[in-house]
């Protein structure tokens, strides 16, 4: 689970990180933003989005 005073996921924070399947986000979450390829080429399946998140960039999830 992500803190919940995590506003932004930084461009390329989880890229190549084979073992990361789900990503969780509290209810409470300050989450506004998720940059490019934040989750590039990761081995993710499952993402819960919470209510605050207002942008994704185009290629967050590029090749999940």
């Amino acid at each position: 689970m992500l803190p919940c005073t995590l506003c932004v996921i930084k461009e390329r924070t989880f890229v190549g990180c084979k073992n990361l399947k789900s990503v969780t986000v509290g209810e409470n979450s300050e989450l506004k933003e998720i940059q490019s390829e934040a989750f590039c080429d990761s081995g993710l399946e499952s993402f819960t989005a919470p209510a605050s998140l207002r942008k994704i960039d185009s290629t967050a999830f590029k090749d999940c």
